[in-house]
């Protein structure tokens, strides 16, 4: 369960495209918007009683919560995505590749 947010100053018009594939892509396609930085934030946390009832799980429940952002170069934000996982449907892998 989430809700992503993009300023309509940035993006308008944006619900009119197809937004059933990628929204970055769409906003860089569209809008000339790149992503040049992007935050994740992840924390467990307890499913309230609204999220629980969408994710058909017990309220506190063991989920996780998980915010990410997106900048420009500018360090406006692009993307606002804020999620609710539950605690059976989460993997996490990071694969992070320093060689430049």
């Amino acid at each position: 369960m989430g809700r992503i947010v993009v300023d309509p100053a940035l993006a308008p018009g944006l619900g009119r495209h197809d937004l059933g594939s990628s929204l970055t892509g769409t906003l860089g396609t569209e809008y000339g918007l790149k992503v040049v930085r992007k935050r994740v934030d992840m924390r467990p946390c307890a499913l309230t009683t609204s999220v629980a009832e969408i994710l058909d799980a017990k309220p506190g429940t063991p989920g996780l919560l998980v915010v990410r952002i997106s900048f420009n170069a500018d360090e406006r934000v692009i993307e606002y995505d804020h999620e609710y996982w539950r605690h059976d449907a989460i993997r996490v892998l990071v694969d992070l590749d320093k060689r430049s």
